[in-house]
């Protein structure tokens, strides 16, 4: 039976978020990952695990993977929905040298995705403005979304 926030669009069980991901899994789905709060995105596979959420660690995403922090990511077959996973572990070395993090189930279900196109990050370009001649004004960009 669905809850409150399902029934809202706010949200769904955690249940529901586990099933995505154990499909995910089964199905070896490349995901499109971002850490929250950052302009690190990286594509992963997704592995869960007795109760944990595995995903490969790129070199790119070495300083933004820190306990506490969020990764989050659209269902590939619903972009309006994405999952937000807090990162628990964020390195572990296996055998064959490849690094992962592991991050907790998820403890809400799938939300609605608040953009339904591609954001691009531009913090690292200094030189990408928005320049309004009409007022005199330039102001640098940080992001753009398609």
């Amino acid at each position: 039976m669905a809850n409150f926030a399902e029934l809202l669009g706010f949200g769904g069980s955690a249940k529901r978020a586990v099933e995505a991901l154990e499909r995910l899994s089964t199905e070896r789905a490349t995901l499109s990952l971002q850490i929250e709060g950052s302009q690190t995105r990286f594509k992963s596979r997704v592995l869960l695990k007795d109760n944990q959420v595995v995903f490969a660690k790129p070199a790119t995403a070495q300083d933004g993977v820190r306990v506490g922090k969020f990764v989050r990511f659209r269902i590939p077959d619903d972009p309006s929905k994405e999952v937000r996973l807090e990162i628990a572990v964020p390195q572990v070395n296996l055998a064959s040298g490849a690094a992962v993090f592991v991050c907790k189930t998820p403890e809400e279900g799938l939300t609605t995705s608040k953009r339904q196109s591609d954001r691009l990050g531009l913090a690292h370009l200094t030189n990408v403005l928005l320049v309004m001649p009409d007022h005199s004004r330039e102001f640098r960009l940080t992001d753009i979304s398609a």
